[in-house]
């Protein structure tokens, strides 16, 4: 039988009290921040607040964090996040961070069409979205070979602290692939 949140190399998981030290330590990483809604560092009491006051019901949290873990050996070497569900339009917003390490490897883009699978099939979402630099080839590629298009661009979007305001490409992906 199939799985729903694995395949031969990964699975995603709930997020748990042990991963804590794990988030902070990603949620933390200032050359992240360039590509995400950080602007400044997190405590690791508001992660373990966060991952304790999660009640593992997408509906009501609005939100769910999901680790990307290797099954070989049970390493966990990301995560997924839908977050900012909108109960009206059955949408949600998707983004994943793969840990260094771990990058190259063909992790994200497994970790991403389980995740947007699980989304249509069993949360039954309408649409998911996400937000790149517009320079963020590598991603923008990965989420057009998921059926994702590119919905627009919105001008200085995001901050570098290096290169200043960078437009986003905005790609969604409707009723599933």
């Amino acid at each position: 039988m199939k799985s729903l949140l694995e395949n031969e190399s990964i699975r995603l998981r709930a997020c748990e009290p042990g991963d804590a030290v794990l988030v902070y330590r990603a949620e933390n990483d200032t050359d992240e921040w360039e590509t995400s809604v950080c602007n400044e560092p997190v405590s690791l009491y508001s992660v373990q607040r966060f991952i304790d006051e999660c009640t593992g019901d997408f509906f009501m949290d609005c939100r769910l964090k999901m680790v990307i873990e290797r099954k070989a050996d049970g390493m966990p070497i990301g995560f997924v996040d839908l977050f900012g569900y909108d109960h009206l339009t059955a949408k949600a917003e998707i983004g994943m961070l793969v840990l260094k390490p771990f990058r190259g490897m063909g992790y994200a883009r497994q970790a991403a069409a389980l995740a947007v699978d699980y989304a249509f099939s069993r949360l039954k979402l309408n649409q998911i979205y996400a937000y790149f630099t517009t320079d963020n080839v590598k991603a923008i590629g990965l989420f057009e070979t998921l059926g994702f298009v590119r919905a627009g661009t919105l001008r200085q979007w995001f901050f570098s602290h290096t290169s200043g305001y960078k437009d986003a490409v905005v790609m969604q992906l409707v009723g599933g692939r």
